[in-house]
């Protein structure tokens, strides 16, 4: 049986998988219990489970011994006739909506540098407008007489500075906004 979804104009069926191989994504459409069809060629398939890792895949008319470990939620090694694959494999319906979620991220996502206790700005290393790096230090937050060297929460354009030097801040403060 078909599941049908409509996603953002377009017609999904849950019997399509995306298989991720050596940085490559391919799209397998399951037809029936024996038919698939991949890059638009349709094959004629019959897998036998011996065991919880060992399979028969017949494929056509060839036979291939395969042995399956799962390393993660959606990733496989597999060790076919003595050669091993890392394979990622998960729905097509999946797929489009991580990458939607990862579109989606980059186009709303802000973070912001928080002062991790009391103190007092002594250095603003950084403007409105400037690039910054994951880990790159942005202001120097004297505390305790130590001074203590913030670093970016994220890489990013900085989009707003809410503290000036010199002025005494308090923990969980925001400090900056980067998006």
């Amino acid at each position: 049986m078909n599941v049908r979804a409509k996603i953002a104009g377009d017609l999904i069926v849950i019997n399509k998988y995306i298989v991720e191989i050596e940085n490559s994504k391919k799209e397998i459409s399951v037809l029936s219990s024996h038919e698939v069809e991949l890059e638009g060629k349709k094959l004629t398939v019959n897998l036998s489970k011996l065991s919880d890792y060992y399979y028969l895949l017949k494929i056509e008319n060839k036979i291939f011994e395969i042995i399956v470990a799962k390393t993660g939620e959606d990733n496989y090694t597999l060790n076919i006739e003595g050669r091993i694959f890392e394979i990622g494999v998960k729905t097509r319906l999946k797929d489009i909506a991580e990458e939607y979620l990862k579109n989606k991220q980059k186009e709303t996502r802000q973070d912001e540098l928080k002062a991790p206790m009391p103190g007092l700005i002594i250095n603003l290393k950084k403007n409105i407008g400037d690039g910054v790096v994951l880990g790159e230090s942005l202001i120097v937050l004297e505390a305790m007489k130590m001074e203590n060297d913030l670093k970016s929460p994220a890489s990013g354009i900085i989009k707003e500075i809410l503290v000036k030097k010199g002025e005494a801040v308090e923990k969980n403060q925001r400090l900056l906004v980067i998006e």
